[in-house]
């Protein structure tokens, strides 16, 4: 039987496509392919297709061929297109809310796909926006902070 968080409608941000291919960090890897493998319908944004591209070649140093191949089959899944219209809705509503409007793009886009559960370290784990709430994979392998003076 799958959990609630399973039959939801998922957006996928770029960090979990590119910690499925990060060696560096297996902890990560190894939860955003169990994380991806519990979402196999999960959506994505053109945005998301290009930074991932681009956190592929630069971050992780794979070859701009071979970080194509796995854009192109992401891009065979759900994608929701950058229209005018959803960049106008993301820069009225980074306006209104003072977020960039990079983050503003994946709320919008998540939130035009009916998506209820947007799967990304970059917004607050739990958060809400209207019916999207946030999840954080890799919320519980993050390092705290040591305390000041250490």
């Amino acid at each position: 039987m799958k959990t609630e968080s399973e039959v939801q409608n998922a957006f996928v941000d770029t960090n979990v496509y590119v910690y499925f291919y990060d060696d560096d960090e297996p902890a990560k890897q190894q939860r955003a392919r169990e994380t991806l493998g519990r979402h196999p319908d999960a959506v994505a944004s053109t945005q998301v297709l290009i930074e991932t591209f681009a956190s592929l070649v630069r971050k992780l140093g794979m070859s701009p061929q071979r970080a194509r191949d796995i854009v192109a089959t992401l891009a065979g899944g759900n994608v929701v297109p950058a229209t005018g219209s959803l960049v106008v809705e993301a820069a009225t509503e980074s306006a209104r809310s003072g977020r960039r409007i990079f983050d503003s793009m994946i709320l919008c886009a998540a939130q035009s796909a009916g998506c209820t559960l947007l799967l990304s370290e970059d917004f607050g784990h739990g958060q809400t926006f209207g019916r999207l709430r946030v999840e954080n994979p890799f919320v519980d392998l993050e390092t705290p902070p040591a305390p000041p003076g250490t």
